[in-house]
């Protein structure tokens, strides 16, 4: 576990008009919280994490003087489980599965309720099938966005663009270590 206390002097915001965009002073802004990260071994064979961080941002001074700062949710947690068996003598597969929480961030300096990112969450998933013998080689599926959620993810500040995760992905792997 890590504790954070930062202070950030004029950090930058970047302000977007119809025909132009510049980069402008926030004034002071203050950064405090946590990160942690514990992971352990529950019985042969399966392994599971978990971590993520919590904090409190604000900026100090200036016209946006007790907003938060931009993108920076309140927490994010993310856990994840794999579990690996052996199928033959020299073959073996693990079976991973990982869930992210995200919380609710703004997507504009003024912290304008309609600029707000909503919580979200995302699952993946993944088999591999790995070779034990000298020529390791290892095959793999997996899942992105599992449950095809389509999570918000930003709103761009000119106009009200609205951009989301992408939907649920399915792809396969091979790898050779030699």
């Amino acid at each position: 576990m890590d504790g954070f206390d930062s202070e950030f002097q004029d950090p930058r915001l970047i302000r977007q008009f119809p025909n132009d965009s510049y980069n402008k002073n926030l004034g002071d802004a203050e950064v405090i919280g946590a990160e942690f990260e514990f992971s352990m071994s529950l019985t042969e064979g399966l392994f599971w994490r978990f971590g993520g961080d919590v904090k409190d941002t604000e900026v100090q001074e200036g016209a946006l003087a007790g907003n938060q700062l931009v993108f920076a949710p309140e927490y994010s947690i993310n856990t994840g489980l794999d579990y690996t068996f052996g199928l033959t003598d020299g073959m073996d597969m693990t079976l991973h599965g990982d869930v992210s929480w995200v919380g609710e961030q703004y997507a504009n300096g003024a912290n304008d309720d309609n600029r707000l990112i909503p919580a979200y969450h995302m699952a993946n998933a993944r088999v591999v099938l790995n070779s034990t013998s000298e020529t390791s080689w290892n095959a793999a599926l997996w899942v992105r966005n599992l449950t095809n959620e389509a999570n918000l993810t930003n709103i761009s500040h000119l106009r009200q663009d609205y951009f989301y995760s992408p939907p649920r992905s399915i792809g396969v792997e091979f790898g050779w270590q030699y």
